[in-house]
């Protein structure tokens, strides 16, 4: 199965099992109406549908695991919600998940330690300080107060450790979808982090069709997004039915398309 094959395939498993994509869409749709009405109503009310969308989210991430462990098993149908096996999936997903998140942002905070980020902040907010109590000034003449050498300083780090920062997101992400697939697998969280077997499996799938078909995902992603982002504009109801519909696509979509990818290297 080539990489456009694949995309069409993924695309089209929700719609041919719609009855069990509108189970999972109730769960979205339950989770766009707390986001958007209860909690923001703050207070208890609001404390118990954060609690609630959190529990939601949890399961929503364990179906994601369910549709590549049903991949991995020759099953065509969207995975029925199974409340305790979905839990529990959803825990580690998301464990997984958190961990390949953190690490970018882990490894730029210290890149600003040898980039001297850290000092030359420190020696801005000084002079802030002190031209404030100094002369009382207004916001305009205490910047112009800070050294030029600085700003100059300051604005060549911060687009040093962004653009480590972006390369190291950009390198999550592509092994990101080989380790959940992984996990869903072998139901070990620790073979999410086995980066040999990653890189295996991505040599195995050949890195050509697997940028290629992340280059393809994205593409799909991006069309979806800006649907999704019209729709929203609805009054009232346009979050409800992006929610319901778009999001609710995209999350079988994405699983069922990664599983394929990975089979890809067996």
């Amino acid at each position: 199965m080539d990489v456009l094959d694949l995309i069409k395939e993924a695309f089209y498993y929700p719609i041919n099992d719609y009855k069990n994509w509108l189970i999972i869409a109730i769960l979205f749709l339950l989770n766009t109406v707390l986001s958007s009405y209860v909690i923001s109503e703050g207070g208890a009310v609001g404390i118990i549908g954060s609690i609630i969308s959190l529990l939601i989210t949890i399961i929503i991430a364990g179906v994601t695991v369910a549709v590549m462990r049903n991949t991995f098993n020759n099953s065509n149908n969207v995975p029925m919600i199974d409340l305790q096996i979905n839990f529990v999936d959803g825990i580690k997903y998301s464990i997984i998940s958190i961990v390949y998140s953190v690490i970018p942002v882990i490894i730029a905070l210290i890149m600003g330690i040898f980039t001297g980020i850290y000092s030359t902040i420190d020696k801005i907010l000084t002079t802030v300080v002190q031209s404030s109590v100094a002369t009382n000034a207004t916001p305009d003449v205490i910047i112009q107060a800070i050294p030029q050498d600085l700003l100059v300083s300051f604005g060549m780090n911060i687009l040093i450790i962004m653009f480590v920062f972006i390369i190291l997101s950009i390198i999550a992400a592509i092994l990101f979808a080989i380790a959940e697939a992984r996990f869903a697998e072998t139901g070990s969280i620790l073979s999410a982090f086995d980066l040999k077997a990653i890189f295996d499996k991505i040599s195995s799938i050949g890195w050509g069709n697997y940028i290629v078909f992340l280059i393809s995902l994205a593409i799909v992603l991006i069309v979806l997004g800006i649907v999704s982002g019209i729709i929203a504009y609805i009054p009232y109801i346009g979050a409800l039915i992006s929610g319901f519909v778009i999001d609710s696509f995209l999350v079988l979509f994405i699983a069922r398309a990664i599983a394929l990818i990975y089979q890809q290297g067996y």
